[in-house]
């Protein structure tokens, strides 16, 4: 799996190609491409700081009744 600071390094490389691009369209896709990965990188970072465990996993399959 990629770390977050790979994604984070990809985002910024997408940025600078943005701002050589003078096609507006290409632009516009590369910045989206570029937030997304910010994205991935910030969920990345949530995952790593709160891994899944077999009691969280099991709790999804448990009905709880009130």
């Amino acid at each position: 799996m990629t770390n977050r600071s790979d994604l984070i390094k990809r985002a910024e490389d997408l940025r600078k190609q943005a701002e050589r691009d003078v096609n507006n369209t290409t632009h516009e896709l590369l910045i989206r491409m570029a937030d997304r990965y910010v994205h991935l990188a910030e969920s990345r970072a949530a995952s790593d700081a709160h891994p899944v465990s077999a009691a969280s996993v099991s709790d999804i399959f448990t009905i709880k009744q009130n």
